[in-house]
């Protein structure tokens, strides 16, 4: 077993929470062993997230005792300390199961109040499963105020979500409360439709407790169609269930289920005469009697409610006048504390609350979606601006590319036109040279050194010219050795002249 295996850590404080959470719907007495280990060990390792959890889990595992006030003694010390450590899921989680309790005390103001916070916290962290659960608990806490509408709206909202998420868990507690809401607005045909199609998936399942609640709904369900033998066959099995899994409040709410059920076959007119009225009638009172008890010791105001006026319609059906009158009192001083007018405008502002919440949402989601326009406007502007900024850069560099390649070619032809002048020189130096060739012949041997190293220079240089590409850089060097060795060829002309004149 992990837990043998376990150090004493925060490892070992997450199995104990673990073990105190299963147990809670198998044997609570055991989880609460497991949570107050889990307890002392986070205590001992001072790890408040592990305190927190152990102390939610005591909270769960009294809840399934029915023992509410021990719950909420737990639920609100966890919260104090999720509070504290800032863990909104957990804090959300507390606030669910603090509304739960309140809710079957039939404190419905108070259940409404902490279910919308919860809703709130999950619908922040995109929480869908919770999201669903919470909208549930808040349809359930109106089916039981009968203003169906609410109720239907909630459940609908929840079953959506739970098709999305494919959840059989969710999706057959949804069938089973629609089956409730068409039973109390008296289409039982589809009530029992949707408790039976919830019944098949809970045993699909293996769900006890969805079993149990669904096999109480259809002998509810029979029971309005005056179908007594199978309202009680299932009513008894329901109850059988419910004492097999040690769960109190379903334990009264099935007993006074069978109450109703008998006091129903004993005032039915048109009942078959095969049921003997009397001990019918001694039935109901019995079970109302054993269920009103369970609900006093549990504080579960809701169906007590319902089953006082029953009792009270049973004594007075059975000739006990007095005892009557006091079960018709004690219906009537819990009723009006549980939907006194007070707690109707309380829970009036906790929707009207809600709902402006949720358009303040919608407003800054709204407000938000008009930010994002603006900024992508401001950037599709800036996007314009830099592409026309771009545009204008290229064509600048275009323009100046153009001007520089039309200077180039502007200066190159100067250059070929000064290039041609030297070359006309250079032809017409070379015809002067050939008439002077003759008379060079007879000059001495002085002369004809002086003058044939330029010349043979000159011939070289020429040589190279490049006629078939005038543009050739070359050739300008060339142009310009030959000047350099004409001015001393012409310097030797000179000096040969010189010499010839005194010779």
């Amino acid at each position: 077993m992990a837990l043998s295996k376990a150090g004493n850590d925060t490892n070992k404080v997450r199995i104990l929470e673990y073990l105190g959470f299963a147990h809670a719907t198998i044997d609570p007495e055991e989880g609460i062993r497991y949570n107050r280990a889990g307890l002392q060990l986070s205590k001992q390792l001072r790890w408040e997230k592990g305190i927190a959890q152990h102390l939610a889990g005591l909270g769960v595992n009294y809840a399934a005792k029915d023992d509410h006030g021990k719950a909420l003694e737990y639920y609100n010390q966890a919260l104090a300390i999720t509070e504290q450590i800032k863990d909104t899921s957990s804090i959300a989680g507390t606030y669910a199961n603090i509304s739960l309790v309140h809710m079957e005390r039939g404190e419905y103001s108070k259940a409404l109040d902490f279910a919308f916070k919860a809703l709130k916290v999950f619908e922040q962290l995109n929480d869908e499963p919770h999201i669903a659960v919470i909208k549930e608990n808040i349809g359930t806490l109106y089916f039981r105020q009968k203003n169906y509408p609410k109720t239907i709206h909630y459940y609908s909202e929840a079953l959506k979500t739970y098709q999305a998420l494919g959840d059989k868990r969710g999706l057959a507690r949804n069938q089973g409360n629609m089956g409730m809401v068409y039973d109390a607005q008296g289409d039982y045909r589809k009530a029992l439709e949707n408790h039976k199609l919830a019944l098949q998936t809970n045993e699909a399942l293996e769900s006890r407790y969805g079993i149990e609640i669904n096999l109480a709904n259809i002998g509810y369900v029979y029971s309005h169609l005056k179908d007594y033998t199978n309202a009680l066959r299932y009513q008894q099995q329901a109850l059988q269930l419910s004492r097999e899994l040690a769960s109190r409040s379903s334990i009264a709410i099935n007993l006074g289920n069978i109450g109703e059920t008998y006091f129903a076959m004993a005032t039915d007119s048109s009942a078959s005469g095969s049921f003997n009225k009397k001990v019918s009638l001694q039935h109901s009172i019995k079970y109302l009697q054993e269920a009103i008890a369970i609900c006093k010791e549990l504080d579960f105001y809701d169906p007590m409610i319902e089953y006082s006026q029953y009792l009270s319609d049973a004594c007075y059906h059975a000739g006990n006048f007095k005892a009557a009158v006091e079960h018709y009192k004690q219906y009537t001083s819990i009723k009006d504390s549980v939907f006194s007018v007070q707690n109707q405008q309380y829970i009036a502002n906790l929707e009207a609350n809600r709902e402006l919440e949720r358009k303040n949402q919608e407003l800054k989601i709204k407000d938000h979606q008009l930010y994002i326009n603006e900024l992508r406007a401001e950037t599709k502007r800036d996007e314009q601006i830099i592409y026309v900024t771009t545009i204008l850069l290229l064509l600048l560099v275009v323009g100046i590319g153009v001007n520089r390649l039309y200077i180039f070619r502007k200066s190159n032809k100067s250059l070929v036109a000064e290039r041609q002048r030297q070359l006309e020189v250079i032809d017409e130096q070379i015809q002067s040279l050939k008439a002077h060739a003759k008379t060079l012949e007879d000059i001495s041997y002085m002369q004809a050194h002086d003058v044939r190293g330029p010349v043979a220079t000159i011939i070289g240089l020429a040589a190279n010219f490049n006629t078939s590409n005038y543009a050739d850089p070359d050739n300008l060097i060339i142009i310009e050795g030959i000047s350099e060795v004409a001015n001393q060829l012409d310097l030797a002309v000179q000096e040969v002249i010189k010499k010839e004149k005194i010779s």
